[in-house]
C-alpha cells in the first residue's frame, strides 16, 4: 500500500510551466510510510496541522488500550461463566433426585378402616394431617394463602425478580434480614 501523492516528473513539466508554490510543492513530496523525502514538519507536527504521524500514533495507542481493556473484560467474563457453571454443578449435586421428591413419605395421619369401609381409628403423631384435594379447598382459602405468601403468584413464572431486588435493597438498608423474596414455588421445591 505504498504510493506517492506527487505527479511524475514528465507530467509536472507538461502541466506546469512555472514553479509551484512551496506549500503545494512540499505536499507533492509527501509519501505514505517509510519515505525519505517527507518533510520533518509533517512527521513531527507543527502548530498548524499537529503532524500526520503523531495523530496516527495517538489513535494506535488508544486502539491498543481499548483492545487491552476489551480482552481483559472478555477474559474476566469467561472466568465468571466458568465459576458460575461450577457453582451450579455443585448445587445440582446437593439437590435430591426427582424420584425422591415424587416418592417421599408424608406426615399424614394413618386411618384404619373396617371391611365395610367405615373409619375406625385415626392415628397421628404431633398433628392430625389429612390430604385434601385442591378442588375441595375453598377459593377464599387459596387467595388468603397467596396473599400471605406470594401475592404475585399468577404474574411470575416461579421467580419474582422484582421482589428479590426489593428484598435485597430493604435488607441492605436495614442491616439485617427484614424481608424475604421466596415465592410459593420456591418454598415447595
Amino acid at each position: 500500500m505504498k504510493y506517492s501523492m506527487s505527479m511524475s516528473k514528465s507530467s509536472k513539466s507538461k502541466r506546469f510551466k512555472r514553479s509551484m508554490p512551496t506549500s503545494l510543492n512540499s505536499f507533492s513530496r509527501l509519501r505514505k510510510y517509510n519515505s525519505k523525502n517527507v518533510k520533518r514538519s509533517y512527521v513531527n507536527g507543527n502548530k498548524r496541522n499537529g503532524g500526520i504521524i503523531s495523530k496516527r500514533f495517538n489513535n494506535t495507542k488508544l486502539r491498543k488500550i481499548l483492545y487491552l481493556i476489551f480482552g481483559i473484560g472478555f477474559f474476566l467474563g469467561c472466568l465468571a461463566l466458568i465459576a458460575g457453571g461450577i457453582y451450579l454443578k455443585s448445587l445440582q449435586n446437593s439437590l435430591p433426585s426427582p424420584d425422591e421428591l415424587v416418592e417421599r413419605t408424608s406426615d399424614q395421619s394413618t386411618q384404619i378402616f373396617d371391611k365395610t369401609g367405615l373409619l375406625l381409628y385415626t392415628v397421628y403423631g404431633d398433628q392430625n394431617r389429612e390430604f385434601v384435594p385442591i378442588e375441595e379447598i375453598p377459593e377464599h382459602t387459596k387467595w388468603a394463602l397467596l396473599a400471605a405468601e406470594d401475592i404475585e403468584f399468577y404474574q411470575h413464572k416461579g421467580l419474582d425478580y422484582a421482589g428479590i431486588v426489593m428484598s435485597a435493597i430493604q435488607n441492605l438498608r436495614s442491616g439485617s434480614i427484614v424481608r424475604g423474596a421466596s415465592t410459593v414455588t420456591q418454598q415447595l421445591v
